[in-house]
């Protein structure tokens, strides 16, 4: 057996796990798209919805499912959560903010939010308030490295 042989089983694998993961996709996708028909007024169905689209990197598509969500429950943190990660990365920082803010106003031990919200804060020159963010979410979970490097790290610029 050639040395050719040998990799032909392994590139037939990879190609047939990737054939698995598009194909449950959009089995995914169609049983939520058929949910959400049967349940249009349901903001967990949109937020999955959202999620399959974001897991694609289709952020006009998360950023309809998550402004549903947030439409049909807007004290649903979640929703203004992820609305604001689709919008931030979709490279609308004040819309993230925005969003962000009333996630916190909704739930305000939510960590991720915090430190979210210090990024598009920090990246807009305003280093003070995401120290701030960052701080808070690192007194919520000290554990996170995450948390704790962006806390240091900006409170080492702005503290110089």
């Amino acid at each position: 057996m050639s040395e050719d042989d040998n990799q032909i089983p392994s590139a037939l694998v990879a190609v047939g796990t990737k054939a698995l993961a598009v194909r449950s996709e959009i089995l995914i996708k169609r049983g939520l798209a058929l949910a959400r028909s049967l349940q249009p007024g349901d903001a967990e169905v949109h937020l999955k919805l959202g999620d399959s689209f974001y897991r694609k990197a289709d952020w006009d598509g998360a950023i309809v499912e998550y402004r549903e969500a947030r439409h049909l429950n807007p004290n649903l943190a979640e929703a203004r959560f992820k609305l604001g990660l689709a919008l931030q990365l979709k490279g609308d920082p004040d819309g993230a903010i925005a969003e962000y803010r009333v996630a916190l106003r909704l739930k305000p031990d939510y960590a991720l939010a915090h430190n979210n919200l210090g990024l598009p804060l920090e990246h807009m020159r305003n280093p003070p308030e995401a120290l701030q963010e960052y701080r808070a979410a690192y007194m919520l979970d000290p554990r996170d490295e995450t948390y704790k490097q962006n806390y240091e790290r900006l409170s080492q610029q702005v503290n110089k």
